[in-house]
């Protein structure tokens, strides 16, 4: 009975990531909306099905009358819950998918193990079998509750948006961009102020802090190319044909938390890292003024990628990629004469 949200949590990981990564953050919220709805709705459901077929279930597993009498107690108690169930699913599956794995971690732990286990140990200890069941339906709901509150900037982030600009994202220099970092590592301050430095060279792109660990890097319009961890990761966000045949040259690696996203990481460890990071970074604000050109009609250079290192393989996944775009006219993307 919980398939379905099963299937929705995992759906909504690479549309989040794509999405939040282009900065579209009120198709975040309105996903996070709908989703809730949909699985707090099929909970509902589930719940007053297993209480009308709850008999025909138990007989399927057993004739003994002391089971259909365990499974119907279970079937009023812990399937109510399946709706808070399903919504700590699709939150943690958001968080993932927002380079937020830390709280998914931690609302898994609390709904299986630090609020369940403990909450049904005291539920036996007072009401016996009875108390189990509450005390795992209550530790769900209860993650649930927090779950929801922890997203509740995701599921207002298209009216937030613009005061967290003026306030969280507000631009920073280069000599002052490493040093807002809380816990950056000393092996990597160096390298991480040089990225900042170099991006100077990639006109309007702009450096802001996005949490107290990490700095966000944004093209004129507001779309974050990428963000850097204290840890030294550059995580990026590229268009599935292109992530794909970055990850193939060995230019990036896939992000460690969320495979299937449209995430992929570069890690700073030595200055040749850096220039190979501004490549990268250079490579996804091109791909977003290509859109924006094709997405306002205006023509394509000869050489749309002109001045970026790319093979031909890149090219071609570039070219597939400006093909698939909207207007369905659009040409792809010239090789530039020998």
């Amino acid at each position: 009975v919980l398939i379905a949200p099963m299937a929705l949590s995992g759906a909504l990981t690479p549309f989040v990531g794509q999405n939040w990564g282009a900065q579209r953050r009120d198709r975040v919220a309105e996903a996070l909306r709908r989703s809730r709805r949909f699985v707090l709705i099929w909970g509902a459901g589930a719940w007053l099905v297993l209480l009308a077929f709850g008999d025909l279930v138990g007989g399927a597993f057993s004739d003994d009358p002391k089971v259909h009498e365990v499974l119907a107690l279970f079937f009023w108690i812990v399937p109510a819950t399946y709706g808070a169930h399903a919504v700590v699913s699709v939150v943690s599956a958001t968080f993932n998918a927002i380079d937020r794995a830390l709280r998914s971690t931690l609302l898994s732990a609390m709904r299986s193990l630090l609020l369940a286990i403990p909450l049904a140990l005291l539920g036996s200890a007072l009401a016996g079998l009875t108390g189990i069941f509450v005390g795992v339906a209550v530790a769900t709901v209860v993650t649930a509750v927090i779950a929801n509150a922890w997203a509740r900037e995701l599921y207002d982030a298209a009216e937030t948006d613009a005061e967290a600009d003026g306030e969280r994202r507000a631009p920073l220099e280069p000599s002052a961009a490493a040093n807002s970092m809380v816990g950056l590592r000393p092996d990597c301050a160096e390298l991480v102020a040089g990225l900042v430095a170099g991006l100077a060279a990639i006109e309007g792109v702009r450096v802001a802090r996005t949490r107290a660990n990490a700095l966000g890097i944004f093209d004129p319009s507001g779309r974050e190319l990428g963000h850097v961890h204290r840890g030294g990761q550059l995580d990026l966000c590229f268009p599935p044909p292109v992530r794909d045949q970055l990850t193939r040259e060995g230019r990036v690696e896939n992000h460690r938390h969320m495979d299937e996203a449209c995430w992929v990481t570069r890690r700073l460890r030595e200055p040749a890292d850096v220039e190979a990071a501004l490549a990268l970074l250079g490579l996804g604000h091109r791909l977003i003024e290509l859109r924006q050109r094709l997405e306002s009609g205006e023509p394509l250079a000869d050489d749309p990628l002109e001045g970026l290192e790319v093979t031909p393989q890149l090219r071609a996944a570039v070219d597939e990629l400006v093909a698939n775009w909207p207007p369905p006219s659009a040409t792809p993307l010239a090789t530039p004469a020998a």
